[in-house]
């Protein structure tokens, strides 16, 4: 098999490294990164009232709003749709390029999840430990399609969840001085401390999760089947 000089093959690399990125692709300067990795993009988007983005694009994903707000957001083919939000929705939200314009009185803030897998994974197998069949009193089914599932948690002062399994994804959390005692099934224990509208990169886990702070704790978890 022929191969490339070593010069040849490195001016290739160089090339691919070096081509410029897509601007629609680029961040706008309302928006910040969180996560970068293999499997999705995360940001953290804030619109002051009356700032448009400029037009930039989205792959599919998941987006959590953190605050109320109204935005029309504009296609390049000139539509318009306007969108009212509460906090907490959480929504799928398909591969869009568009601009946003916050048309309300209050800063707009979400956090995006765009996926990077193209097409839908295969049906994952059965498992045992399933979060929503053993922590179905604090745990609810809020979307699924076939590349994610997405679960609104919430655990009341003092009450435990059940052993359970989560696959990766990310946890966005809601509530303030959020505490919590994680429990391995080999009996070890950590403490997990979080601030509101905090997002996080999660592995796959087996826990059982003890609400040991003041308030009621509340995320949303968004597992990736892929």
């Amino acid at each position: 098999m022929r191969t490339l000089p070593p010069a040849c093959a490195a001016l290739l690399l160089f090339t691919a490294l070096a081509r410029p990125q897509d601007p629609l692709d680029a961040l706008t300067p309302t928006q910040r990164l969180l996560i970068d990795n293999e499997y999705l993009r995360i940001v953290d988007d804030q619109i002051p009232p009356g700032v448009t983005e400029p037009m930039h694009r989205h792959k599919p994903g998941i987006v959590v709003n953190l605050a109320a707000y109204q935005t029309d957001d504009t296609t390049p083919d000139g539509k318009v749709v306007h969108q009212i939000r509460k906090v907490g929705d959480v929504s799928w939200a398909g591969a869009i390029t568009h601009s946003v314009k916050n048309v309300g009185s209050t800063t707009s803030h979400a956090i995006r999840i765009d996926l990077k897998r193209a097409e839908p994974p295969p049906p994952p197998e059965p498992e045992s430990l399933d979060s929503l069949k053993l922590s179905g009193i604090t745990q609810k089914l809020i979307f699924e399609n076939e590349y994610v599932r997405v679960i609104d948690d919430v655990i009341p002062v003092g009450v435990t969840e059940p052993m359970h399994h989560h696959p990766h994804g990310v946890v966005v959390y809601l509530t303030d001085n959020y505490v919590t005692e994680q429990i391995r099934p080999d009996g070890s224990t950590s403490r997990n401390t979080r601030k509101l509208n905090e997002a996080s990169w999660a592995e796959p886990l087996t826990h059982s999760v003890k609400n040991i702070g003041t308030g009621t704790s509340h995320a949303i978890r968004v597992e990736l089947k892929y």
